[in-house]
């Protein structure tokens, strides 16, 4: 059983010290936990602080029923199954997203463009986004933003068209 949320709370909700709301690039947005329980297979009572998204659910499931993963569609996400089954930990991989604003993160470092200039923190250090470290980080907030711009630029190259609102 795998439960987890897609977002974290409206502004009528709390998410604790993490900034913004459902529909944002903060951390409130979009940080949630997740919950696996398969018993005899993953350890009861265990946690793990593996950065991952719902994008990894169909890896992992496939993975675990030993089903190969579609050739002419690549999946975005990874096999969770050694950090569900064995406690491991996975490589580190640049994440990103656009909702509300687009983010990047690289390990503890999250940069965000939701306005005219980019914003840089280290959630390690300042979970609640408080911080931006952009100026004294300019080289690193720069090569991430060229990144989170790249990685745009191609998954919206050949998106499937939206409808209109």
């Amino acid at each position: 059983v795998f439960l987890c949320a897609d977002n974290g709370s409206n502004n009528k909700g709390s998410n604790g010290p993490l900034r913004g709301f459902k529909g944002s690039p903060w951390e409130g947005g979009h940080r949630v936990p997740g919950i696996a329980n398969w018993p005899g297979r993953i350890e009861a009572g265990t946690t793990n602080v593996t950065l991952c998204a719902s994008m990894d659910v169909m890896p992992t499931l496939l993975a675990l029923a030993g089903a190969p993963a579609p050739k002419e569609r690549p999946l975005d996400g990874v096999d969770l199954s050694p950090v569900l089954l064995e406690g491991k930990t996975l490589a580190d991989r640049k994440m990103f997203w656009d909702v509300g604003g687009r983010a990047m993160r690289d390990g503890p470092w999250k940069v965000v463009v939701s306005g005219k200039q980019p914003q840089l923190f280290n959630l390690a250090d300042d979970l609640g986004e408080t911080t931006d470290l952009a100026e004294r980080e300019s080289q690193r907030a720069g090569q991430m933003s060229d990144a989170l711009n790249a990685w745009y630029a191609a998954v919206t190259a050949d998106a499937t068209p939206q409808p209109e609102e």
